[in-house]
């Protein structure tokens, strides 16, 4: 596919694959396939997903952790069950 790339003041930028360089650059770097794009998008959806993930987890944890002292101060008679 064609490169798409604007000039912005001194240098030019490609809004579909995101290189920037210099306008002076005498050797631009070639725009990306969409098949490289297309890759690399999938890469960053997963690796969201995975941290998603990660805090879930831990959010999991800490409520359980948190529900499991609750329930033991509740058995001692330090807290109300309210």
């Amino acid at each position: 596919m064609k490169c798409t790339a604007r000039q912005f003041s001194d240098q030019k930028v490609c809004n579909r694959c995101g290189h920037c360089w210099d306008m002076n650059d005498p050797d631009p770097p070639k725009c990306k396939t969409d098949k490289q794009i297309k890759c690399e998008r999938a890469i960053v959806a997963r690796n969201m997903a995975m941290k998603e993930l990660a805090w879930l987890g831990n959010t999991t944890k800490r409520r359980y952790e948190s529900e499991k002292q609750f329930a033991h101060r509740v058995r001692k008679g330090l807290r109300d069950a309210t």
